[in-house]
């Protein structure tokens, strides 16, 4: 008999301990899977990746985080660096920019895409961590974004983040 009340007392034990679980795990933020400095999204399916980033007040109340790579640059332009979310489409002062320069024949042709001022542009960028000690602002964005000569061309932004970009 004791030797099967062990057995039952070793049995419950083994499958509270294994049956337990961490449920308040955190996940880690999305934008530590980049390195620090860089921007990163996915445009039109394909990867935009830039460790050429900089920023610079855009106008007074505005800070705008540039990145650049071989033929494309990338804009985030937000009203704060506080950390939250910050809509993107007609009538918002954040935006996106989003610029393409491609050979034509014997000369270049300039693409820019943009979230300002486009009735069928929408997006959001959002701060996760402001790190004042630093100066510096990391978080993830996505956006629909229309060509700005042509309202009836699109390109989307998927995946977006970027990593603690001095402000």
């Amino acid at each position: 008999m004791k030797y099967l009340q062990f057995t039952l007392l070793i049995s419950l034990f083994t499958v509270f301990v294994f049956s337990c679980s961490d449920d308040n795990s955190v996940e880690p933020a999305p934008y530590l899977s980049i390195a620090v400095g860089t921007i990163q999204s996915t445009v039109n399916g394909e990867v935009f990746n830039s460790t050429s980033v900089t920023s610079s007040p855009f106008e007074v109340d505005l800070i705008r985080l540039n990145a650049s790579a071989v033929t494309q640059g990338l804009s985030l332009i937000m009203t704060d660096r506080s950390e939250g979310i910050y809509q993107l489409g007609p009538n918002q002062q954040n935006f996106i920019e989003y610029s393409e320069v491609e050979a034509e024949g014997a000369g270049i042709n300039l693409s820019v895409f943009t979230t300002s001022e486009q009735v069928d542009a929408s997006g959001t960028i959002e701060i996760l961590d402001t790190d004042l000690e630093n100066q510096t602002v990391s978080g993830i964005f996505s956006g629909t974004l229309i060509l700005d000569t042509d309202p009836n061309i699109s390109l989307i932004i998927e995946n977006g983040l970027f990593n603690q970009i001095p402000f």
